[in-house]
Parts: C-alpha cells; structure tokens; sequence
C-alpha cells in the first residue's frame, strides 16, 4: 500500500510539475526551408512591437522588415512578420536590424498562439529564418524561380502546454508499481500459507 501511495503521489507531482521550457526542431536545408515557406524574402529589420494577446495570454511580437528581395511570395515593401514573444513556443528573437533571411507561413493556426492580419506571416525557431550569411544567399540564389507553397513539414508544439509525455510516464509508472506490489503481496501469503 505504501509503494502505491508513493507512486499515486509521485505521478500527481510529475504531471502538476510545469514541463521544459524549450523549443524543439530538426534544422533543413535553405531548400526545404524556401519550399515549406509560402514567403521568403530578404531584408532588415526596422521596428518591433507587441502584438494582440494570443492563446494562453501570449503576447506575440510584430516585427517589421524593409524588402530587400523576394524570392517568394507575395510580399510589401514593409513586410509585418509575427513571431511568439517566448523561446519555449519557438519564439524568434533577432539581434540588430540584419540583413536577415526570412521564411514566413500563413499557417499561424499551427501553434493556436496568435491569429495573423491578412497581410502579415508568422515565423518560428524551426523555419530557418535567421541572419543573411553570404552561404545563405548563395542557397537562396540557387533556388528555382518558382517554389511551390506546401506548408511545413512538422509544427512546432508549444512544449509548455503539452503534459501528455509526464502524463503518460506516471500512468506506466503507476502500473509498474502495481503490479510490484501485487508480486510482493502473492509472496508474502505464499510464504505465510495463505
């Protein structure tokens, strides 16, 4: 009764615990990245500013970029792109105003954290978007003149929301312990007589 106890507990507590703040994707080629995009563009970042509140009260950042070149999509000269104001949603933070390379989707209901303007495009952590390096450029300049949009292979999840993995983890757990217990039970009668 004890182990049980001990496992009801330990279950309640791991599933009660805020899980991992983090942001977790495989990086693709400038390639991949362009074809799940349905806008890439380069430019410079010249303001930033909060968005409306989203799901879970997120706070979602505009940030606004001076084109450059479009390499796809369709794209205003003064392109507005939303990206989550926290890491752990794979938020997009960016250092000084670039040249930066950008790989925007329309999909913003992916993640459920914010809802975009019919002009605007959401980035995330996973997409590729990031500082124009010279070996960036030259992917983008290698890219076919017409990219089909396909949309992205895998969201991102919001991490923080998801407690399906500690969940599970504690109901195995539980079973594991259970069925200890049980073995420790049968044994003791044996041995008793019972």
């Amino acid at each position: 009764m004890v182990l049980l106890l001990g496992a009801l507990l330990g279950a309640v507590g791991i599933w009660a615990a805020a899980p991992a703040q983090a942001c977790d994707c495989s990086g693709g080629t400038t390639a991949e990245s362009a074809e799940w995009a349905d806008a890439v563009f380069t430019g410079r970042l010249v303001d930033s500013r909060d968005g409306a509140p989203g799901r879970w009260g997120n706070v979602p950042t505009v940030l606004v970029f001076a084109v450059d070149t479009v390499v796809k999509g369709e794209v205003l000269e003064r392109q507005e792109i939303v990206t989550s104001s926290d890491s752990g949603s794979c938020g997009v933070f960016l250092s000084g105003s670039g040249p930066f390379a950008v790989f925007g989707t329309r999909a913003d209901d992916v993640s459920g954290l914010f809802t975009l303007e019919p002009d605007q495009y959401a980035i995330n952590q996973c997409d590729g978007t990031g500082a124009l390096t010279p070996s960036v450029q030259a992917e983008l300049d290698a890219l076919p003149d017409v990219l089909p949009g396909i949309g992205p292979a895998s969201a991102p999840t919001d991490v923080a929301d998801d407690r399906t993995g500690p969940v599970l983890a504690g109901g195995a757990g539980l079973v594991a312990l259970g069925v200890a217990a049980l073995l420790v039970v049968r044994r003791r009668r044996r041995r008793d007589g019972r």
